[in-house]
Parts: C-alpha cells; sequence; structure tokens
C-alpha cells in the first residue's frame, strides 16, 4: 500500500479498515475458526446445511453441507435479569444479528429484529432486560451413515472447482456460502421483557451499595427488579414491553405486577407449545475435508461485526442530539452551543450513512480486510463514505465538519496518519490541519496535576479521590471510531426535567442525578443545589465543586453503564474499558473549568411564560338614537 495513495480524497476511505481493524488502541480481533455461534431462527426459515454470511448475519440460500440429521432430546430452562444499556446488550440477548440489522433488508422483516430496534435506551431511566428460556428438543446435522463426516456439497463443490477464472474460487464459495454452515436448529420459547423506570436519588443509592460490594451487571438488574416488586420510589411507574418468541399458547401479563408474577411460570413449556427458536452455526473450517485452498481465507474480523453494532449505537446517539436541537428547553448544553448541537447532529446523520456502505460492500464480496477497502475506494469511489472525508475547495468551517464525520467514521488516529503523510511528502492534507489540532486527544493531566496540588495543601478532591486517575501518556487514546464515540457521547446535552413552574427537579432531571451521585458517595456535596448550577456568576469554589460533579457522574454513571454492559457481553470489546480509562474522555481541566462553556443559561431555569391579561370586558354599543328613558324606544328612521 503506497503511503501517497493516503493524501488523495478518493482514496482516503481506503485506511477505514487498516485503522478500525488495527489501530493500535484495539488491536485485531479474529473471530474463532472453530467456534459455533447462535442465532435466532429467522423468520424466512432455516435448514441443516445452509450456509451463513457472519459479516452481515444473513442466512444464504444455499444447502452448502450434507449429511443427516438426528432429534436433539435435551432441554433445558433459565431466567436472568441484565441491565440494558445499549442495543449490543439486547442483540445478543435475542441472539440477533446486529449487522445483519442496519438496513432495510430482509432480516429487518423479522419482527424480533424490528422488536429490538424499537426498544428506547434512555440514560435518565433504569433498563432491566428479562430474558426466560426454556428449550425442547430439534435437530442437528450429523454425517450420512456412510461417511465419517459432514461433506462440502457435491454439486457446489464441482461447480466451483470447474469455474476457471483465476483468483475466483475463494470469493464464488463465498458468495453462495458465506463464512458458516447450519448444524443445529433448537426448539424452544424465549420471552423478552424490557423494564424501564426513571432513575431516582433511591436507585443510584442501590447502584452504589452494588458496586462497593464489587458486582455489576446482573447484580445491579436483580437489585433493580426487587425495587420493580416492592414499587419503590419511581420504580412504582414501572413500563413493560414485551417480546414472545415461540409459546403462543401463554396470555403475556398487561402491567408489571403482572409481569413479575408471569415469570415465575413461563419456563414450564410443553413439548407442544415449543418452535423452531435457535441456530447453531459452525464455521466451515470444522470440517475435515475442507478444501486448504478455501481455508486459506479468514474469517471476517470481530471488528466488523462489532462495527454493525456500533451503527445502532451511532442511531440511538442522533436522536439524543436530534432531540436536543427540536426541543432545546428540555436539555441542558454544558459544553456546547446551540449550534455545536446541531452540527453533531448532522455528524453523526453522515456517520450513520457511511457504515451500512462499508458493511453492504464487505458483504456484497467477501472482501473486508484493509487492502480490499483500499482498491474498493479507488474504483467504486464509496459515496456516502468519500463524502465524509475532508477535502477539496470547501471552505474551513465545511471542512472542519467533515473533519467530525471523518472522526466518528474512522477515528482522529486515522486523520493525523493522513496529516503527517500529507506533510512528509510535503502535499497539502485533504481537511483543515488547524481544525484538527483542535481535536487533540483528551487528557487528564490537568485533572492529575490539580489533584495532586489539592492533596499538599490538604484539600482533598472529591472527583479525584473518587477515581484513581492513570497517567495516559502511552496509551493511543482517541484512536478509534470508538474513542470518539464515547467523547460524543461525554459531551452530549443532558436531560432537563421539571415538576412545575416553581422551577423544582424530578428525580430524573440529570442535574438532580449529579447532586444525587455526588452525595451518594459521601463527599462534601452539602452545598451542591440546583441554584448553585444555575447562577451566572458562582464563585470559585462552587465552580470546583460543580466541575468535579459533572465530572464523576459522566464517567462514573453515563460512560461506565456502557462499558459495563460491554464487558458482560466479551472482555475484548473495545468498549469494555477500566474506569481508569473513562476518566480520560471526560473533558480535561480546560474544558471543565467551566462547564457551562461560555453559556450562562446552560442550567438556569426556564422563565415561566406569563398567562396572557384577559381581553376588557366588551359593553353593549349604545342605541343609534342615544340615550333614551328606560323602556323608550328610538323613533323610526
Amino acid at each position: 500500500m503506497s503511503e501517497i495513495h493516503f493524501v488523495s480524497v478518493t482514496v482516503s476511505a481506503a485506511l477505514v479498515m487498516s485503522v478500525v481493524l488495527t489501530s493500535p488502541a484495539h488491536a485485531q480481533r479474529a473471530i474463532n475458526d472453530l467456534r459455533p455461534i447462535e442465532r435466532a431462527y429467522p423468520f424466512q426459515g432455516a435448514y441443516l446445511g445452509q450456509g451463513y454470511d457472519y459479516v452481515t448475519g444473513r442466512f444464504l440460500p444455499t444447502i452448502c453441507v450434507t449429511g443427516g440429521d438426528e432429534a436433539l432430546p435435551t432441554q433445558s430452562a433459565s431466567a436472568n435479569y441484565k441491565l440494558l444499556e445499549d442495543k449490543e446488550t439486547l442483540f445478543e440477548s435475542m441472539k440477533l444479528s446486529a449487522e445483519g440489522s442496519y438496513d432495510a433488508g430482509a432480516a429487518s422483516a423479522s419482527i424480533k429484529a424490528e422488536y429490538a430496534k424499537s426498544v428506547t435506551i434512555d440514560h435518565v431511566r433504569r433498563n432491566v432486560l428479562a430474558n426466560i428460556e426454556s428449550m425442547n428438543g430439534g435437530k442437528q446435522l450429523i454425517p450420512a451413515a456412510s461417511k465419517a463426516s459432514l461433506l462440502i456439497n457435491t454439486l457446489l463443490a464441482n461447480e466451483i472447482a470447474n469455474d476457471t477464472k483465476a483468483g475466483s474460487t475463494t470469493a464464488k464459495f463465498r458468495a453462495k456460502c458465506g463464512d458458516g454452515f447450519v448444524a443445529a436448529i433448537r426448539h424452544g420459547v424465549r420471552y423478552h421483557l424490557v423494564f424501564s423506570y426513571k432513575l431516582d436519588a433511591e436507585e443510584i443509592q442501590e447502584s452504589l451499595k452494588v458496586e462497593a460490594s464489587g458486582k455489576y451487571g446482573a447484580a445491579k438488574a436483580k437489585a433493580s427488579m426487587e425495587r420493580i416488586k416492592t414499587k419503590k420510589g419511581s420504580a412504582a411507574q414501572t413500563e413493560v414491553s414485551y417480546l414472545s418468541d415461540g409459546g403462543g399458547k401463554k396470555e403475556l401479563p398487561i402491567d408489571a405486577a403482572g409481569a413479575i408474577e408471569w415469570i415465575k411460570t413461563s419456563v414450564n413449556v410443553g413439548k407442544d407449545d415449543v418452535s423452531p427458536l435457535e441456530v447453531v452455526v459452525m464455521p466451515y473450517s470444522t470440517i475435515p475435508d475442507f478444501s486448504e485452498k478455501l481455508r486459506s481465507r479468514a474469517l471476517p474480523s470481530a471488528d466488523m461485526q462489532y462495527l454493525g453494532s456500533h451503527y445502532w449505537r451511532i442511531v440511538d446517539l442522533l436522536g439524543l442530539y436530534t432531540a436536543a436541537v427540536n426541543a432545546p428547553a428540555s436539555y441542558y448544553r454544558p459544553f456546547m452551543t446551540p449550534q455545536q448541537v446541531s452540527d453533531s447532529a448532522d455528524a453523526l446523520r453522515s456517520a450513520a450513512f457511511c457504515i451500512p456502505e462499508i458493511l453492504n460492500y464487505c458483504a456484497a464480496t467477501g472482501k473486508c480486510q484493509s487492502d480490499d477497502i483500499e482498491r474498493w475506494a479507488k474504483s467504486e469511489k464509496p459515496e456516502y463514505c468519500r463524502a465524509a472525508i475532508p477535502g477539496g475547495s470547501e471552505s474551513e468551517e465545511q471542512a472542519q465538519r467533515k473533519t467530525e464525520v471523518a472522526r466518528l467514521i474512522f477515528g482522529t488516529q486515522y486523520l493525523r496518519r493522513v496529516a503527517n503523510i500529507a506533510a512528509a511528502n510535503s502535499v497539502s492534507p485533504p481537511f483543515s490541519v488547524q481544525g484538527l489540532k483542535a481535536l487533540q486527544p483528551v487528557t487528564a493531566a490537568p485533572l492529575i496535576a490539580a489533584a495532586a496540588a489539592n492533596e499538599a495543601a490538604d484539600k482533598k478532591s472529591p472527583f479525584v479521590s473518587a477515581l484513581i486517575v492513570a497517567d495516559k501518556a502511552d496509551e493511543p487514546w482517541d484512536s478509534s471510531p470508538y474513542d470518539v464515540y464515547l467523547q460524543f457521547l461525554v459531551r452530549a446535552p443532558l436531560k432537563r426535567d421539571w415538576t412545575d413552574n416553581k422551577q423544582g427537579l424530578k428525580p430524573s432531571d440529570e442535574v438532580q442525578l449529579i447532586i444525587d451521585y455526588c452525595k451518594g458517595q459521601d463527599l462534601a456535596c452539602g452545598s451542591l443545589t440546583y441554584p448553585a448550577f444555575s447562577q451566572n456568576s458562582p464563585n470559585a469554589d462552587t465552580v470546583k465543586l460543580i466541575n468535579e460533579a459533572v465530572a464523576m457522574y459522566l464517567a462514573r454513571v453515563k460512560l461506565a453503564s456502557i462499558s459495563n454492559a460491554m464487558c458482560d457481553i466479551e472482555l475484548s470489546h473495545p468498549l469494555c474499558l477500566t474506569p481508569n480509562q473513562l476518566i480520560g474522555y471526560v473533558q480535561d481541566g480546560n474544558n471543565f473549568r467551566n462547564v457551562r462553556n461560555g453559556n450562562a443559561g446552560a442550567f438556569v431555569a426556564l422563565v415561566t411564560p406569563q398567562a396572557p391579561a384577559k381581553p376588557p370586558r366588551k359593553e353593549p354599543p349604545p342605541p343609534r338614537c342615544g340615550a333614551k328613558p328606560s323602556g323608550a324606544a328610538c323613533p323610526p328612521t
């Protein structure tokens, strides 16, 4: 790959996958060539031996592996609760492929996929996902009676072998059969329930107790379910949504109380009530006679699957920014001006167009490595992704906006590499270098220095005391799209929720949540009240306290919730980060000096409009002939 290529605007998209897949921050993760995966039974049906595309999450209309079949007599039942902080958790629990649900294709027509997409994840609410599963029977693919192992479909193998086009064998097999095959189909019933209620101080205290014990996901979800059962605090107003997959004879509950009772008996499902529920997919490399020529092609990087889930993450964040643009009175903007919120919404929207384009190309061709993406970028000129890269004769402002889009899709390190290569070749980079300088990696150094000064003066900092800040000098922060996503999330508008025109805050108002969380840490937050946030000229001590409280809330609540959810899925997930790492995504000390970012009205209460004055009472018009004695009539005209 020639370095000078990266300077070309039309070629710059070539580095997309090399940064996404092999950035230093998140080294390339390979899918285990021998590990089966489980997927929800598709609405269009599935067959033993059918091909499966790992990248798009779609079942292909080709029987690629032959053998016999055998019944699955095993039975199992389980029920579990999870905190729902991210769409990826929901897709994972439902055995759905997030990457197969990003567009309007066949996979999106699935009721399960539509349900997953319809669930709103609001971070000022506690969302608990209950999964109830009862498996009973099914069938699996086994070697035919006269064979020692499963075999690739003979007709298909002959067709591919007779193709004389150089280099087409692997691509043709990939197009027809994907990366794996259906090895088993399990029968059963699965129910998914999402309980949702607004956060309040009591919920925060419960979460802190669980965290103090060193437990997260399931333990916190269980604690939240206890609140729902006892109708404590805001949990008394719990909303519930359901999805039944199989078991159609069982009546669904209508409220949270009914749902809790219903869960107790839902695992007892008879064999007559089950239906095809789950498909087990095995990679072709598990077949002993699998061609060495085909075996040489590695499975798509796991990062391609992460990118499919990341699409939904971008879409959800776009919803938050768009809501703040459309209803500014319902949000605080501590870090951004109204124009910056609008520009960020535009950047998120553009990124949401490019990611499916990358996945579509990879799915259509099976070419998912960085050099494949480079050749594609040179020849096909992908419209949305190319449009996201700054370059040409655009203005400084336009270049800066495009730079934000490129960061969301490719990561900031990608842009820095383009700029460095351009400088080495005495070529102007295809975007605003000045704008890029404003996007330097976040750093905790100012906070560390401030903490040291406070400790020396025997003035312990609540923020640094609660969170041990690591020195990140050797870490490649801000290098991937996931890093940039966390930056967009941490500076996003905060939800405001008023009780009445007296400026009272509801428990789920994010300023109230910040106050409650600070007090829950047993820190010096007694003076932290809404008036402290809303005054136009707070003193230095108040500013310091607000900064520490906001920073703590963003790192320990907003970012940690998503990170913990991803760690529950997979420890190698790019969003599975330690508390020390999450600190770095909070704005640095310079930007946190005034969380209102020059916007004195960021936390100021809305002025309640006065009711319009009643119009003056209309008196009846005087008689046309003037005043007359009572009962006297006007003379005829």
